[in-house]
């Protein structure tokens, strides 16, 4: 009967114990996004990099036009540039001595409220990738985020015997890296793209195809 009452008492301070601690509250956040070829974002870009990840910063809630605070997440990372290629008129070139720069993400957690997406990338810190941004600014100052979202960013993987950064989908072999980037630029200059003239309705559909964000 000891034993009993022993074993009642913790298990009691447990379920106690349980439902007095805060509990950890999810956001699911899933961008509608068209699908982008990889000619498509070679030409978008305003920054192609092949960055290391240095650190990530606290995550802090998104604020409308107003300043006023809405119920999304974001997370700077500050990464360093490897190598970053600029969209220049005669193709792409590398920049040798670039300083460090800051790419935001929606994904992140602020106390027990954790946001996640089946369609915006993450970054981790030490990770390597190679990121094709978009410039973007507020009153901090200029930041970059990822250009089709997770068709923007590419990890390196060895496919088929071959070192390449891929996003899943495209595949980017490593070696002579600048040179193939260059290429897709100068074969795709002034093409005009489907994804231009997408309806709502047809990058929703795309959106639900490329990151299943209508899955339960």
């Amino acid at each position: 009967m000891k034993k009993l009452a022993i074993f009642t008492m913790v298990f009691c301070c447990g379920i106690l114990v349980y439902f007095t601690l805060p509990k950890t509250v999810s956001i699911r956040l899933d961008a509608i996004t068209a699908y982008m070829s990889l000619e498509e974002m070679v030409t978008k870009n305003d920054l192609i990099a092949e960055v290391c990840v240095d650190t990530l910063k606290d995550s802090e809630w998104n604020v409308d036009a107003n300043g006023v605070q809405i119920n999304q997440i974001h997370t700077d990372a500050i990464v360093r540039p490897l190598e970053v290629y600029s969209d220049y008129t005669d193709g792409i070139q590398t920049l040798s001595e670039a300083e460090e720069f800051t790419v935001r993400t929606d994904v992140g957690q602020i106390g027990n409220i954790v946001q996640t997406s089946s369609s915006y990338p993450s970054l981790t810190e030490n990770e390597t990738a190679l990121l094709f941004l978009v410039e973007e600014s507020d009153e901090n100052g200029t930041y970059y985020t990822i250009l089709g979202n997770m068709q923007g960013k590419f990890t390196k993987q060895e496919i088929d015997g071959q070192l390449c950064y891929t996003n899943g989908r495209d595949h980017l072999p490593v070696d002579n890296l600048e040179e193939t980037i260059r290429q897709i630029s100068e074969d795709n200059t002034d093409m005009e793209w489907a994804s231009d003239h997408y309806s709502a309705e047809e990058i929703q559909t795309m959106n639900d195809a490329l990151f299943e964000s209508g899955a339960e």
